[in-house]
């Protein structure tokens, strides 16, 4: 009687344990199907966020942003895209009006870039790295003919 009942304990465990095994199962596929559905609505809409806010910067994708003091007065925005080109916004007006850009800066995108802020004594720097491996520094400038030379 005892190896029956060990026998009938020993089915009963498994039993339970498979049972286990199976929600435990059950509640992974849950969490990935939660998981993957998570991603797609953010996926849909970061593509839409990056739609919208990219064109009013440029005619393709912004890569890289960053933003300095043009002087003590004057906050500056810098934006840079696929297209190689470099954008300075006016970060004091709430509608970001353009002061100016440099276009073609590289042969490929624009994947980084970097300030240093302007002085009293000096012109604000910006430092730009493309997918084309090449690296460049740019002088910001106030004057009409000239925004940004390298």
């Amino acid at each position: 009687k005892r190896k029956r009942k060990s026998t009938k304990l020993g089915a009963t465990d498994e039993e339970e344990e498979a049972k286990q095994m199976e929600n435990e199962k059950q509640e992974s596929k849950d969490e990935l199907d939660y998981l993957d559905e998570t991603c797609t609505q953010t996926y849909s809409y970061l593509r839409k966020v990056g739609l919208e806010g990219s064109q009013y910067g440029d005619s393709r994708a912004l890569s890289a942003v960053c933003t300095t003091q043009f002087n003590e007065e004057t906050p500056l925005c810098i934006t840079s895209s696929w297209t190689s080109s470099i954008q300075a916004w006016d970060a004091s007006s709430p509608a970001l009006e353009s002061m100016g850009q440099a276009t073609l800066c590289h042969e490929d995108r624009i994947m980084a870039m970097d300030c240093l802020p302007g002085t009293a004594n000096r012109e604000p720097l910006l430092a730009t790295a493309s997918i084309d491996k090449t690296a460049k520094l740019f002088k910001i400038s106030k004057s009409p003919d000239v925004v940004m030379e390298d």
